[in-house]
Parts: C-alpha cells; structure tokens; sequence
C-alpha cells in the first residue's frame, strides 16, 4: 500500500519541484508554489497515516545504530529553516558542547519525530522564534523544540512521535504556557557506541571540501513512466549520461553489455518493485557476476524502509536507498557519494575541468552578493530584472553546496522565493541581507 499511494505523490511532488525552478511569470510561480505546498502537507498525512498503520500491526522495526544526534537535529533543523523564517520568525539551533554527539539509536525514526515537531513549528504562525537544543541529562539525551502552540497541533502526529519516541526506548512529553508558546522534550537514552566512522564510499574518492563531480554514466531502472521522467528531469542538472530500463532482465543485460563495452556504467539506481525480475535479483545477478559494491554502486528507489528491507537491500548487494517521494536534495546527496570524482591534491596541480568549475562559482558566487546587494538597496527592481536574479539565485541555490556553503544556498533559495512570490519590497531586503550575511 505504501508504495502505490507514493508513486503517484511522487510524481506530482517532483514535478511540481521542477515547475518551481523554471523561470516562471509572477502568477503561474504562484500556483506552482500552492500546488507543492499543498502536496506536501498532503504528504505529512499520508505518512502520518501509513505510520499509524504500522504501529497499530506491530510493523515497526526499530534498527538501532551508531547515530551523530548533534549532526542529524542540525540537519533537521536546516531543512525546515526556510519555512519558519519565511513566517518572519527565527530558529536557533543551541548544543551543548558536553553533551555527546554519538549514540546508538534509530536515526529514522529519531528524524521524523524530529520532522514532527518542526513542522508544526513552522506552521504556528506565532511571533518569535522557534528553538532547537540539544543537551545531556544523567544517562539521557535530551533534545527541546520550542516556540510553537502544541495546543493547537494535529494530534495526529503529536501521538504518532509519542509512540515513536516510546518504541525507541525514549519518551516525548509537551507543555504549554500561559503565553501559548509550548516545549516538546524528548528523552533518549544515551547508549554507548563507537563513534561514527566515515562514511562507506568508493576508494577513489575524497574529502568532500575537495571533490568535484566529474562526467558519470548512470542507468536508472523505474518502470513507473512518470517516476521515471521525473528522475531523468532530475539528473539533467548534472553532468551525466543518463540511460534507462524499465526491468530488472533488461537493467542487468545493459550493464553486463556495457562492462564488455568501452563505457561502464558509474552508478545504478534500481526501484525494487519490477515487472518480472526484481530489483533484489537483478542486484543479486550482478554482484554473482562479479560486479562488487566498490565496482557498480547499487541504489534502490523504494516506498519505504524498516530493518528488515534494509538487511535484505543489503544482502542483494545495494550499497543505500532513496525513498519516495524522491527530492532533489536527497538525490544530490547520493550523486555525491557514490559518484567518481576527480580527485584534487592541495598542493598538486588540478584538473583543467576542475579549475574551471571553481572560477565559474567563485564568479557566479560574486554575481549574487552584487545582485542580493542591489535587491537591497532597490526600492522596485524591473520585471526583467527580477526575472534574471531569480534565475541566478536558482543556480547558487542548486550548486552552493557542492563548494561547501551550504549557508549561502539556502538563503539565495529564500531570496528566490521572495521574488518568485512578488512577496514584497521588505521581504525581498531582508532575504537579500540574509545572504550579504554569508559572505
């Protein structure tokens, strides 16, 4: 069931993030924005739904591992950072530096309590902000969201993240105050691990302030035609060769042909639900006919994940997941992981192609602190105006973090925002500060 209510949200969700990014009049850029924001929030219930569900069975596999909290309440907190400081709020992100960073829990479930709390945060519509804080209590993990109206939540999903929280060996109580503003304190108990090691990546590849995507050649394995051309649309922001199957027989035939080839492929992003041959047996064929991990990277596209997929993805020889409905960002991230790339020395001359990749950013970088500088100091930018630094904000947006600024990309995103949104001359100055702020 998860999967057939995915599929076609993700469809709808992907496409709708595409629409968002092309260079759109004032008033369709508005529908598009009212159609994600819509499939989003239909998303939440949907998942909240599937969640229920799955507790109500018995169903939830708790998988529990080495996690970095700090790191994981610090990306959280960022994905939903846009959305509450578009409602003219703050979020602060407060660790405690004697609290420890690394314990053994179940960092799925820990993110969408997580998820949960600051979402609704983001929707309160109250003023003031909104606070994250980690810290350590006795042998407990305690991490506080505060500055929204629980009182006034879904209890939906307030009752979902309780008994997330009571399956992974913690709890999550609320509080609200006279004043409205409410606390949500989630306990976890702190279980020694080791700390967490690098990630499992190809050798050839480095430190991630040193790498650089290079050309690849990847074979995307979807049979859901629209899924299919939302991911192809996707990965036309890199620099790759694309090609496609649409099962597992045909998605194992074009890889061995191309290992005989001149060309193999990089990386294979494989869905698991397949006409005929699965996803799991045409991984499983690969690696028996000697491809390794470390050779052909293996991706699964999925619904959903619980431990016991994960120990069989595993033991089919895929090396990690993406789960529908699939976002840009999430796709990013594994382009960059499993990807080659060329390797750059800090003392040893570099490749042509990644020189001219750091001066085309370090040029495109200077042309957004002077157009942020010129939102600002305007008091009406032209439409054409405003059309080509919504363009440029769009493009530091999508590459920003590739060079390490991840800061910079989300505010030129929220100054793409305002723009696109005609959301007003003080909302376009302060977004435009924002950025001038990440310089």
């Amino acid at each position: 069931m998860s999967d057939e209510i995915r599929v076609p949200m993700n469809g709808m969700l992907g496409f709708a993030g595409i629409l968002q990014k092309c260079e759109l009049a004032p008033e369709p850029a508005r529908y598009a924005d009212i159609i994600a924001h819509s499939g989003r929030a239909m998303m939440a219930i949907l998942d909240d739904m599937l969640d229920l569900a799955k507790i109500e069975a018995g169903e939830v596999a708790i998988e529990h591992r080495s996690c970095d909290v700090a790191r994981l309440v610090e990306e959280c907190a960022g994905n939903h950072r846009m959305a509450i400081e578009e409602g003219g709020r703050t979020l602060e992100v407060v660790l405690d530096r004697n609290t420890p960073r690394v314990t053994a829990t179940d960092p799925i479930r820990l993110r969408r309590i997580l998820g949960h709390l600051l979402s609704h945060a983001a929707q309160a519509g109250r003023e003031g902000g909104v606070t994250v804080a980690l810290a350590h209590e006795e042998n407990a993990l305690v991490i506080e969201v505060g500055g929204g109206d629980l009182s006034n939540a879904r209890q939906f999903p307030i009752a979902i993240s309780k008994e997330l929280a009571r399956k992974i060996g913690g709890s999550l109580t609320t509080r609200t105050s006279r004043q409205d503003s409410s606390r949500a304190v989630l306990r976890l108990p702190h279980r020694n691990t080791v700390p967490v090691g690098p990630v499992e990546r190809r050798g050839h590849l480095v430190e991630e302030h040193l790498r650089f995507p290079g050309t690849g050649r990847l074979l995307l394995v979807e049979n859901y035609d629209a899924t299919r051309r939302l991911i192809q649309d996707m990965l036309g922001t890199f620099d790759l060769m694309v090609e496609t199957a649409t099962d597992g027989d045909a998605a194992v035939d074009r890889v061995l042909d191309a290992e005989h080839g001149d060309r193999p492929y990089d990386l294979v992003l494989m869905a698991l639900r397949l006409p005929g041959c699965d996803g799991f047996e045409a991984a499983r064929a690969l690696r028996l006919a000697g491809l390794t991990g470390e050779h052909l990277p293996i991706i699964a596209l999925t619904a959903d994940v619980l431990a016991d997929d994960t120990a069989a993805m595993r033991a089919a020889g895929m090396q990690g997941h993406l789960t529908r409905p699939i976002n840009f960002d999430d796709l990013r991230a594994v382009l960059r992981r499993w990807l080659p790339y060329r390797i750059v020395g800090e003392d040893g001359p570099r490749a042509s192609r990644t020189a001219s990749v750091e001066t085309r950013w370090r040029e495109r970088r200077e042309q957004a602190f002077a157009a942020a500088r010129e939102a600002l100091g305007a008091e009406r930018l032209a439409p054409e105006r405003a059309r080509e630094i919504t363009a440029l904000m769009h493009k530091v947006a999508g590459s920003a973090a590739l060079f390490g600024e991840s800061e910079l990309g989300r505010n030129a995103a929220v100054l793409e925002h305002a723009l696109l949104a005609d959301a007003g001359t003080e909302a376009r100055r302060r977004a435009a500060k924002a950025l001038l702020s990440a310089t």
